[in-house]
């Protein structure tokens, strides 16, 4: 027993995030860290997703909040933004050229017209994957210094009020080096 206390002290001590951003000493990636514009191509927006939701949770468990339920309509919400983004290669809330998905709400809407989800927010991100490089961030740590650095963003992620999330992550073409993220929240 006094074994498997010791391991668990380890263990927890092993986790302190510091300065309040758990994504700052995330574990760093075996070996030295370098991506070039191969490893770029090979990104999978659905993993990278799913990895952005992870410490998502793991920050919101650090500030002592319960962990976000992955939602697939609300990813759908989040999906319809993400492509709007990448086709105008800018990061944005609102849809100029559709009147019927202009804004967070609407779109949330027109993937769930009973209105069983709650809309709470929308966070959306532009970043070029060679930021990553500079700062030697894998790219979910660096999308959460994104939003962690913003304090609306980071009132989003922190706010008590969302118990749901859908994220949508594409990556540009041909000479777009960047990657757009949508988290829509709700409850």
């Amino acid at each position: 027993m006094k074994n498997l206390m010791l391991v668990f002290v380890l263990l927890v001590s092993g986790i302190g995030f510091g300065q309040g951003n758990p994504a700052k000493m995330r574990l760093p990636q075996q070996g030295s860290y370098h991506m070039d514009h191969e490893d770029f191509e090979k990104l999978n927006g659905d993993s990278l997703s799913q990895e952005v939701f992870k410490i998502f949770n793991e920050y919101r468990l650090y500030v002592g909040l319960s962990e976000l339920e992955f939602d697939t309509t609300l990813q759908k919400a989040a999906d319809i933004q993400a492509r709007y983004c990448l086709s105008i290669h800018e990061s944005t809330h609102i849809q100029n050229n559709n009147v019927k998905l202009k804004t967070p709400p609407m779109r949330l809407n027109s993937v769930d017209p009973k209105g069983i989800i709650d809309f709470k927010a929308e966070i959306a991100s532009k970043n070029d994957y060679m930021f990553t490089i500079t700062t030697k961030r894998t790219l979910t740590q660096y999308v959460l210094d994104l939003f962690y650095l913003s304090k609306s963003h980071r009132n989003i992620i922190e706010s008590s009020e969302s118990t749901k999330i859908g994220i949508s992550i594409y990556k540009g073409v041909e000479f777009d080096s960047r990657f757009y993220v949508v988290a829509v929240f709700g409850k």
